[in-house]
């Protein structure tokens, strides 16, 4: 299963809004950049090798293209998945699980794109720790190496995500 999600970018509705939003922001933003380098080369036309504040600006702008291209590229491989509201007894995406990694409690959900939000305990399907749980079912035990590092794993529960956050 794994292989089906190298190809494309799996993301929900609401998400899919969210990312057009950071797109809209990102392009605002790039242009007052690109006004900013034309103040920066009028200022010092004459000395623009020189010209601390278009070096300044240029780079800007190189940072945010860089950024709104990656937030393009969501939207050019993305495909519409919506979390189902039903789940069986394996790891997949949409799900909420809860599980014992080398004896410590986790509780994670498995989102796409958009959603992704370590600190609120939402990874990424395409995450190493995603992957290394995927298609596995509740009370098998297994050992994955993740990053290298070989991680003993019991499967608890398998949820549907009810994250309010993530259904409206």
């Amino acid at each position: 299963m794994n292989h089906i999600f190298k190809m494309v970018k799996l993301i929900t509705s609401r998400a899919l809004i969210k990312q057009q939003e950071k797109i809209a922001c990102l392009e605002k933003k790039m242009t007052e950049l690109e006004q900013g380098v034309g103040a920066a080369t009028s200022q010092g036309h004459e000395t623009w090798h020189d010209n601390a504040g278009f070096d300044i600006a240029v780079h800007e702008v190189r940072i945010h293209d860089v950024r709104l291209s990656d937030a393009y590229r969501v939207l050019d491989e993305a495909k519409l998945a919506e979390y189902p509201h039903k789940v069986g007894t394996d790891v997949s995406y949409g799900t909420r699980v809860i599980f014992l990694r080398d004896g410590k409690r986790m509780d994670i959900q498995i989102v796409g794109y958009c959603d992704a939000n370590p600190d609120r305990d939402r990874i990424l399907y395409e995450s190493p720790l995603a992957k290394a749980l995927y298609d596995h079912h509740i009370g098998e035990v297994f050992n994955v190496p993740i990053n290298g590092i070989l991680s003993n794993f019991k499967i608890e529960q398998v949820l549907p995500i009810t994250d309010t956050d993530l259904l409206e």
